[in-house]
C-alpha cells in the first residue's frame, strides 16, 4: 500500500497537517485484466501482471467442502452457463466447468481457480485484493490456506461489504490489512451514507481503511476526513484517464480498474 506521509506544521499557535503522498497510487486489476481476459480466471490474473498491476483483485466464496473458490456470483450460471449454487456444490463439481469460454473462443478451458492457485501466481511485490463474498465462516479456512500458501501477509488485503466479515479477518488475521467497502450515492445533493457515518463503521470493525465507489461527491474534505483518522483511501472501478487523474490529486491510495494497462500508461 502506498505509504501517505503526515506533516504537521505549526503556525502562529494553529497546528495545521498536510499530506505527502511519496508514490503513485496502486492500480489494482477488477477481476484481473477483466477489460481482456475472463473474470476471476488465472489467465485474468496472469494478464494482469503482463500489464504491469500493482495487484489483483478477487472475489472468494467458500464452497460446500469448505474450501475457497475464485468466483464472482454466488451461482455460477453467467461465466460457465452451468447454474450451480456455490455454497451447495463442492470444489470438485466447481473445478470441472469452463469459466472462459463466454469470453471467447480463445479462452476456452479456463477453469474456477482456487485460493491455493490464486496465491501461488502472486509475484513477488505484487498484491491480492481478496473480496471476500460470503460471510465471516470463511476467515479461519482461508487463515490455513494463506498459511500452507507461503504468502507474505502484505501481499494480502480482505475487503468486503460484511462488516462482520472485516472484523473477523481483523481478529484473525491482524497482520493483513482489511478495507470496508462501502458504496456511496447521492440524495438530495448529500452524500449516503456520510462521512461520519463511515468512519463510524470502520472503527466499529477495526479497518484499516476505506475501498469505496469512484463517486463525484468525494472531495478534498472526504479524504481529509479519513486521513485525520488515519484510514487508508481507495476506490473503485475506474476506467478512465480522467476519474483517475482527480482521485490521484486526492491522494487516493489504490484505484481499482478493468484495464490496468490503460492506468499505468498515464
Amino acid at each position: 500500500m502506498k505509504k501517505t506521509l503526515l506533516i504537521f506544521l505549526t503556525t502562529f499557535g494553529v497546528q495545521t497537517m498536510l499530506m505527502s503522498c511519496s508514490t503513485s497510487p496502486e492500480i489494482i486489476a477488477h477481476r484481473g485484466a477483466s477489460h481482456f481476459a475472463p473474470e476471476n480466471t488465472l489467465a485474468a490474473f496472469k494478464l494482469a501482471w503482463e500489464k504491469n498491476a500493482d495487484g489483483i483483485e478477487g472475489d472468494f466464496y467458500l464452497t460446500k467442502d469448505d474450501k475457497i473458490i475464485c468466483m464472482h456470483d454466488s451461482t455460477t450460471k453467467r461465466t460457465t452457463g452451468v447454474d450451480l449454487l456455490i455454497r451447495d456444490s463442492t470444489y470438485e463439481q466447481l473445478k470441472k466447468l469452463d469459466a472462459g469460454k463466454w469470453k471467447g473462443e480463445e479462452w476456452k478451458g479456463e477453469h474456477i481457480p482456487s485460493i491455493d492457485e490464486v496465491l501461488s501466481i502472486i509475484p513477488d511485490g505484487k498484491k491480492l485484493y481478496l473480496e471476500v463474498k460470503c460471510g465471516p465462516e470463511i476467515i479461519t479456512p482461508l487463515k490455513k490456506r494463506m498459511a500452507k500458501s507461503g504468502a507474505k501477509a502484505e501481499q494480502v488485503t480482505i475487503i468486503s461489504f460484511n462488516d462482520k466479515v472485516i472484523a473477523e479477518s481483523k481478529k484473525q488475521m491482524p497482520e493483513c490489512e482489511a478495507l470496508l467497502l462501502i458504496g456511496v450515492k447521492e440524495e438530495e445533493k448529500k452524500m449516503v451514507p456520510s462521512i461520519e457515518q463511515i468512519i463510524d463503521r470502520l472503527k466499529k470493525t477495526n479497518a484499516d481503511g476505506l475501498d469505496v465507489n469512484a463517486h463525484p461527491l468525494i472531495d478534498k474534505s472526504f479524504v481529509d476526513t479519513l486521513r485525520s483518522n488515519n484510514f487508508l483511501f481507495c476506490v473503485w472501478t475506474v476506467n478512465n484517464l480522467e476519474t483517475a487523474g482527480r482521485f490521484e490529486k486526492l491522494g487516493v491510495d489504490a484505484i481499482t480498474t478493468d484495464n490496468p494497462e490503460l492506468l499505468k500508461k498515464k
